[in-house]
């Protein structure tokens, strides 16, 4: 017998600390006998209520069952509450914070409990979660010391252990941040949160115990500081001292082109000697050409006919006011720099530029099942996603090699891919190796993303260590909406009876993250040196490389793709 099932089987039976604060919740008499019809029993479930009106303070009186205490006080609080749930909860190895506003799966505790008993090493385990009747189901991103720019993403399905809690500080904190706060002080204390693949819980927003949205990400603070560019200055080119001063200061690559050995972002010129030298340099990097003007002598050059062109095709920058003016008549308004900028404002300078964030080259793989109907709607999506011109090669990948859909795309000249065998990554490894590109953008034929998808998402890539991206999805899927209302585990499995055939007692059904944008470099690693775990079958399983590699998988909250694909 393995240790993993040693601790399994000798902690199957461990006792769990429930913890609930309440206050006028409608919902509460559901989660709390969707908790006393769990298939783990062993557990006692501390209820607080925060200063309820008097009907909810008879409902809770009517709870009769020897597990649950109910404390009483008056309106002090979500988080002060949990702090006398613990205190006046029994002792146990294990503790959950449980939500009068949710609905949990029969299975719910016995299958984090298990998590945690075979991966000792992690503090806590959560598992996905469904909002209320609508389908919208959020997946999270792994939560470790690792992760960057995360928001309050684990949800409400979390079991975490006694000992993990103590070395936080034995505390809930805090009301600015709501509970999140407290698993971040578990996490870097004790170790990471173990995602579970399923979901568990069925939430119903309510405004006594959901924390306030989170802010957007700040761009000028979370992003923009992490950017970094390389630029070649191409022989017979003279530019100005001090903007190569700022950009060497604020960490950027300045790279003659006779030591260029890698691609650079931006060709840096100070005149218009040599452009169409210039110009094959941007083109076999595929970088923008970036022109800093501080002659008078040169502004009256991109006046002649010869040199209009520059107009669309190049960014200018300055630092003398009257130049300024001169290409703001032009309709074509630099970016002013000074020699006394700080490293931030430099920075936030570059982020002008589209090119520097968006213009990179993108690979778009759809992967494709079945018929093409469902690939036809993700294309047609595609088309009207806001990109930059010239920002993607498109490659359909067809995973079961259907006739239908391989003829479908002959017809149209689209550039596709038939697998040959299941395990085909070492194929798409070797066809992405061919395309010159930064990122991946990954999505299932039946996917809509949003029109803002790559606007919205890519930026975040800019950070050197989030190595993946993926943003919200609109489900229709999820078996939790069943509407049940057993009082025991008996009425529930009675209850469960007619949906049997279709969905076990102890299935619920899995998400996968069909929509996310990763860096290429990251990928080909990823395909060319784990083959064997297939790693796109399962987004668990490739976050997880992603964090053993050092990377973290970064969630965006916002909704920014529709899943139409049915429920199987």
């Amino acid at each position: 017998m393995t240790a993993a099932s040693k601790g399994l089987q000798s902690g199957s039976n461990a006792r769990i600390g429930l913890l609930m604060a309440t206050r006028d919740q409608p919902r509460m008499l559901q989660a709390v006998r969707s908790l006393l019809t769990q298939t783990h029993q062993n557990f006692t479930l501390t209820i607080v209520d925060d200063g309820s009106q008097p009907q909810t303070r008879a409902e809770l009186a009517a709870l009769q069952d020897p597990r649950i205490t109910v404390v009483h006080q008056s309106p002090q609080g979500f988080i002060p509450a949990l702090n006398i749930a613990i205190k006046k909860s029994k002792p146990a190895a294990f503790y959950g914070v449980v939500y009068a506003a949710c609905f949990y799966a029969p299975h719910y505790l016995a299958q984090q409990l298990n998590a945690l008993m075979r991966y000792p090493h992690y503090s806590g385990a959560y598992c996905h979660f469904c909002e209320g009747d609508t389908g919208i189901i959020f997946k999270n991103p792994f939560f470790d010391s690792n992760a960057l720019l995360l928001r309050d993403t684990v949800g409400p399905g979390l079991l975490f252990r006694a000992s993990a809690f103590q070395a936080a500080g034995n505390l809930f904190l805090s009301e600015k941040q709501g509970i999140f706060e407290t698993w971040q002080r578990m996490v870097h204390k004790s170790g990471p949160l173990l995602q579970v693949e399923d979901v568990g819980v069925r939430w119903y927003p309510h405004p006594y115990d959901t924390p306030p949205p989170p802010p957007e990400v700040d761009f000028d603070k979370q992003v923009y500081p992490h950017v970094q560019a390389s630029f070649v200055i191409p022989e017979h080119q003279s530019v100005d001292s001090e903007l190569l001063v700022l950009l060497s200061q604020t960490g950027h690559q300045l790279i003659p082109e006779q030591e260029v050995k890698t691609r650079s972002a931006f060709i840096l010129c100070g005149n218009f000697k040599a452009l169409d030298h210039s110009f094959k340099l941007a083109q076999r990097h595929q970088a923008s050409v970036l022109f800093a003007l501080n002659d008078r002598n040169e502004l009256e050059a991109l006046q002649a006919p010869q040199n209009q062109h520059l107009l669309a095709s190049s960014h200018f920058l300055t630092r003398q006011p009257v130049l300024a003016q001169g290409l703001e008549a032009l309709g074509h308004p630099p970016s002013v720099y000074m020699p006394q900028m700080t490293r931030r404002e430099v920075k936030r300078l570059l982020c002008r530029f589209p090119a520097l964030l968006h213009q990179q080259r993108c690979v778009i793989v759809i992967r494709a099942m079945g018929g093409p109907e469902l690939l036809e709607e993700t294309l047609k999506a595609i088309h009207v996603l806001h990109r930059p011109p010239a920002f993607a090669d498109l490659l359909v990948f067809s995973l079961d090699a259907n006739p239908q859909t391989l003829a479908w795309l002959e017809a149209r000249q689209i550039t596709h891919f038939a697998a040959t065998r299941p395990r085909s990554f070492g194929q798409l490894l070797f066809l992405l190796k061919q395309l010159p590109a930064q990122y991946v953008l990954n999505l299932d034929a039946g996917m809509i993303p949003a029109r803002n998808w790559i606007t919205e998402l890519m930026p975040l890539l800019t950070h050197p260590r989030v190595g993946m991206v993926s943003g919200l999805m609109n489900d229709v899927r999820g078996t939790q909406r069943l509407d049940i209302e057993g009082k025991s585990l008996e009425d529930l499995q009675r209850q469960w009876q007619p949906h049997h055939e279709k969905e076990g007692l102890q299935q619920v059904s899995i998400l996968h993250d069909g929509a996310f944008m990763v860096r290429k470099s990251v990928l080909e690693y990823v395909l060319a040196n784990f083959p064997d775990v297939m790693p796109l079958s399962s987004d668990y399983l490739f976050c997880d490389l992603l964090t053993y590699l050092g990377f973290s998988h970064f969630l965006n909250r916002r909704t920014l793709a529709f899943n139409s694909l049915p429920h199987l």
